[in-house]
């Protein structure tokens, strides 16, 4: 077979075999000659031909049985070329399908006989650092294929499991770190998140959250003190990165200023010691994102901050990986919980807030756990406003970003109450229910003073009366012994207190059993001249009647502002003790006092490790045998 014909021939000759055979395989040497001699056609020939004679050896594959050659034979340098071809130059779709249905029978490891680690290192090698690969795999995710779709979804989580069987972390490092970079966890969650591929591509997602989760949870123990190509390249793009955020202020930074800012003498034995995998990728994936304006903000900072105020940037980027490792290993499905899988984006909000919440409470070094808890209240936050508001994933995200310092402060202040109200409600409740009582009993003192002072009300319908018939007017007032009320009526009020305690007509306040208080609408216009003020327009009329226990009306009369009413209609309930609601403005009265009282007795009251436990019970043998032997037995 020559090179110029290899393609045509050999798709011939499997296309009489499919057909003379249909269920049948190759034989073993038959698909090892097939598959060598495309692959030195791939190799060899230009372009056209190659891709021609890739989409042979992808059906070439699917016939072959299973043989250990095939190690030696898909080796790097095969996987190089095919990807190359990928990524040099505009290919169709099903040649980068049969690309992907080659590289995902050879990650299955079905057609090899015996299967071992090692099996897989001649795709692992080429893919795991070929940011262009995994960048234009991403976006081929936008394409309306869902088959293409599918089998890169497939592609990732095959690279990421078998990256992940590894003993050493070598592949593991770069494939997740390009992965982060490219933005390919996000790709994936928003179409999780889109009904047009949310039933056909369920199982691809599911597959690949779980290589996903098996990645993160060996990143989150590895250690940086193996020898490990990876880990050094690692380590030394996180430093560069970092020794940009630190020196492009412009200002030399002295090395005892380091230490100042979580960094020590030398930062490539800090992150050794300190970091793991996983928190390493998280901070170099941050600082690599040229969209983030985090650099400029701490480049600032760094300018007009004191030394004892620099923003300890390892230290929270550390704590900001702890927060996010409990959320993603919390058990239940919390709606952040769904988002984790990719903390690319959380982790820039918190590592952006961190910064903003330090410089807005001019923060020191001692102050490190005041916001890592400012942090957590933040997600916090965030699920409250998910479950609450009824708004998208992505618009919480939105808000966490642009939540300011004081917001959340009052948000975490509201939710300590709450915390503290909770634990102490059981033992509190006596104190509640006196206090509840005390409230009342100061509220109800303050209506009694009230009506004992007396004031005036209209016997008659202030709306229906003529402008040349005033209404009639009550003055009222409650009785010294506070059993009845004592009223007269007047033709008009008087400048002065009447005394009608002589003359007055007496009212029996045991006789009451019901009171309503009704608002009227007044019949006054708006005055001609708009530019002056209508003064009846400003009253508010109402209508209290008293009832007896067969509901009849035993007396009415009408008010004029909001004052009277509550203090009669209210005043007289409690007198009266009748069931009717009290006004909204009292009740809220109540409430306030009820809160600011418990509030004050509950400040010095301890936090989340204060128990409750009943008092001990003593028996009366015990009782009795202390009180023994004193002088006055």
């Amino acid at each position: 077979m020559t090179v110029e014909t290899i393609s045509r021939q050999v798709n011939h000759e499997i296309k009489n075999f499919i057909v003379e055979n249909p269920r049948a395989k190759l034989e073993e040497d038959a698909a090892i000659e097939y598959v060598s001699s495309l692959k030195e056609s791939i190799a060899r020939s230009d372009f056209a031909e190659a891709v021609n004679c890739t989409i042979i050896l992808a059906r070439v594959l699917e016939l072959s049985p299973p043989s250990d050659k095939f190690v030696e034979l898909l080796d790097r340098t095969f996987f190089k070329k095919i990807w190359a071809m990928f990524t040099s130059k505009s290919v169709s779709d099903e040649f980068l399908r049969m690309v992907l249905r080659i590289s995902l029978l050879f990650l299955s490891g079905s057609m090899f006989t015996t299967r071992v680690g090692a099996s897989f290192n001649a795709l692992l090698a080429e893919i795991h650092n070929n940011r262009l690969v995994l960048e234009l795999l991403t976006s081929t995710l936008d394409s309306s294929d869902i088959r293409l779709s599918s089998a890169v979804i497939d592609f990732i989580s095959k690279i990421l499991f078998r990256a992940s069987e590894q003993s050493k972390s070598d592949f593991l490092l770069f494939s997740y770190k390009n992965l982060e970079i490219c933005g390919f966890f996000e790709k994936c969650i928003a179409m999780a998140e889109d009904v047009k591929y949310e039933q056909a591509l369920a199982g691809y997602f599911k597959d690949c959250i779980s290589s996903i989760s098996m990645a993160v949870g060996k990143l989150r123990v590895m250690r940086f003190d193996q020898e490990s190509s990876s880990a050094e390249a690692i380590v030394s793009e996180l430093v560069e990165e970092l020794d940009s955020a630190l020196y492009s202020t412009g200002r030399s930074l002295k090395k005892q200023d380091l230490s100042k800012i979580d960094f020590s003498e030398n930062p490539q034995a800090y992150i050794k010691a300190n970091f793991s995998g996983l928190s390493a990728i998280q901070l170099l994936v941050f600082l690599e994102d040229r969209t983030i304006t985090f650099k400029k903000l701490y480049h600032d900072h760094l300018i007009f901050a004191n030394r004892d105020e620099y923003f300890p940037v390892n230290e929270l980027a550390l704590s900001v990986s702890s927060i996010l490792d409990g959320i993603t290993q919390k058990h239940g499905s919390s709606d952040l919980q769904s988002r984790l899988n990719s903390t690319k984006d959380i982790y820039r909000i918190l590592m952006v807030q961190a910064l903003n919440f330090w410089k807005a409470s001019k923060a020191s070094r001692s102050d490190v756990e005041v916001i890592v808890t400012l942090l957590k209240c933040l997600l916090e936050y965030t699920e409250v406003m998910i479950s609450i508001e009824d708004i998208s994933l992505s618009e919480a995200m939105n808000k966490m970003g642009d939540l300011s310092y004081e917001k959340l402060r009052t948000f975490q202040l509201e939710k300590i109450k709450k915390e503290r109200d909770l634990i102490w409600k059981k033992p509190m409740e006596p104190f509640s229910n006196h206090l509840r009582d005390q409230v009342f009993e100061f509220v109800k003192e303050q209506h009694f003073l009230q009506l004992s002072k007396g004031s005036w009300v209209y016997a008659e319908d202030p709306t229906q009366a003529a402008p040349n018939n005033p209404p009639k007017r009550f003055f009222m007032i409650l009785s010294p012994n506070t059993q009845s009320i004592i009223y007269k009526k007047f033709d008009s009020a008087l400048g002065t207190r009447p005394n009608i305690d002589e003359d007055g007509l007496i009212f029996d306040i045991s006789q009451i059993c019901g009171i309503t208080s009704t608002t009227l609408q007044s019949n006054n216009s708006v005055p001609g001249n708009s530019r002056l003020i209508s003064l009846s327009g400003k009253n508010v009329y109402e209508r209290i009647i008293l009832y007896n226990r067969q509901k009849k009306p035993l007396f009415s009369f009408y008010t004029d502002t909001k004052d009277v009413s509550y203090a009669w209609s209210d005043g007289l309930k409690m007198l009266a003790k009748t069931d009717d609601d009290y006004s909204l403005d009292t009740r809220k009265q109540m409430q306030a006092l009820e809160r600011i009282r418990g509030g004050v007795q509950l400040l010095n009251l301890e936090g989340h490790e204060a128990q409750y436990s009943d008092p001990p019970v003593f028996q009366t043998e015990t009782l009795a045998s202390i009180a023994t032997g004193f002088y006055y037995n």
